[in-house]
């Protein structure tokens, strides 16, 4: 599973606003009137201002299940009314599912995994990133600690050295973390160097969370940096509290209002001309 962060970009925190911008606004105005649109088109790119680094990947999510791989009636589903996805496979007499989502309530991502036969799941997940990181073990939790390179070429520029990272202790570039943890039904779970692994469970709910030290600029002044693993700490601690049906069910809530909005507003409209 290939996971993203919104914050995540290459290079330092810095403030990308243009001080000529109002300037050159109006003077693509007055060409306008003029119909002068070429030259228009020409000064409306100073207002596009400088290339402000690259967007990144997190990194993966890998499972290896240990069920073998003779698969069949592999089915796989998104469900656009839920915004949930869904796996389904049998091996030999068993039926495994896998239903995920992004829960923008809880700020996770769930990951399901049942089986219709007792304690068949066995896997081991293991957190993986293309930037520089390191694994760290807590008691219940696997947790991906790295950092954006601080300078990452275009890929329409060809460069010797596209991917810039300095010494970790001079770069300002973002610092990140991915934390998974999980609560089997039958089974245990255990967590080491090597991953989070699940051990004959019938049923397991996989809790993912990311955050970085992202920084933004507010009138001109950088705000104070964030600490992704306080971050993580509270939404795992908080999320891990819910069962995977209360998370669903808040998931839903929260999504529903804004797939059925045009439904809501057509309904609206019509009793409203009634």
């Amino acid at each position: 599973m290939q996971l993203n962060e919104e914050t995540l970009w290459s290079g330092p925190p810095q403030s990308w606003t243009r001080s000529d911008s109002k300037d050159a606004l109006e003077e693509v105005r007055r060409l306008i009137e003029q119909r002068d649109y070429e030259e228009a088109d020409l000064k409306a790119k100073s207002l596009m201002g400088p290339y402000t680094q690259s967007y990144l990947p997190l990194g993966e999510l890998e499972l290896t299940f240990e069920h073998g791989e003779t698969v069949q009636h592999y089915e796989r589903e998104l469900d656009l009314s839920s915004a949930i996805t869904y796996v389904r496979y049998k091996i030999g007499e068993v039926t495994y599912t896998r239903q995920i989502f992004a829960s923008y309530p809880d700020q996770i991502i769930a990951v399901r995994i049942t089986s219709d036969h007792p304690n068949m799941i066995s896997f081991s997940a293991r957190l993986k990133s293309p930037m520089r990181y390191t694994t760290m073990v807590t008691e219940d939790r696997l947790i991906l600690d790295g950092r954006c390179p601080d300078h990452v070429e275009p890929n329409y520029v060809s460069s010797n050295r596209p991917i810039v990272y300095n010494e970790s202790e001079e770069s300002q570039a973002i610092r990140f973390q991915a934390a998974i943890s999980a609560k089997p039904e039958g089974g245990r779970v255990f967590v080491d160097h090597d991953g989070l692994h699940v051990c004959s469970a019938t049923a397991v709910t996989l809790y993912i969370a990311a955050a970085s030290d992202y920084l933004t600029y507010k009138e001109g002044q950088i705000r104070e940096r964030k600490d992704p693993e306080a971050s993580i700490r509270q939404i795992l601690d908080k999320a891990l509290l819910k069962s995977y049906h209360e998370l669903r069910d808040t998931h839903l809530a929260d999504y529903q209002q804004l797939y059925n909005w045009s439904a809501t507003i057509k309904v609206q409209s019509i009793n409203t001309l009634v």
